[in-house]
């Protein structure tokens, strides 16, 4: 089975991350929906085995990342983006032309997981500033083909 882990909104923290990533054994691959991705950097540095993709949100004017990505991994496509430039329409159609699996997206700092024509979309909330009332992240794991998403309180 192959694990990515799926923070957003982190706005400098990433003390709850480097809690939470011991705990969830082999690790795939690490995505950051952004604000803040310098946060992304340096937990990279603290795992630089693990592959790292990251976007930039509203909050990282500066960064040289894209607003929007996709990536592949084990055979799965996902859609990232940190949300606040693109409607949640416009995220659709780009996930069915390019055959996207999964649309990753972080912004509001409140957690879903939803299908909507056979593509998920997924916000993972936010590890350090909820505004749910739970702080959460997100996971994908991949079996034989098949990925399930899923988001972990925390």
């Amino acid at each position: 089975m192959k694990r990515i882990v799926i923070f957003s909104d982190t706005h400098g923290n990433i003390h709850p991350c480097l809690r939470v990533l011991p705990g969830l054994g082999e690790i795939s691959m690490v995505i950051h929906l952004g604000d803040t991705v310098t946060d992304c950097e340096e937990l990279r540095g603290f795992y630089p085995q693990i592959p790292f993709v990251s976007v930039k949100g509203n909050n990282d004017w500066f960064s040289p990342q894209p607003t929007i990505t996709e990536t592949e991994f084990e055979g799965v496509k996902l859609l990232c983006t940190h949300g606040h430039s693109v409607s949640r329409t416009e995220l659709l159609t780009m996930a069915k032309e390019s055959g996207c699996a999964f649309v990753l997206f972080g912004h509001t700092h409140r957690s879903l997981l939803t299908e909507t024509d056979g593509i998920t979309f997924f916000n993972p909330g936010s590890i350090s500033r909820p505004r749910d009332g739970q702080a959460s992240y997100g996971v994908i794991e991949i079996e034989n083909g098949i990925a399930k998403g899923a988001i972990i309180p925390c």
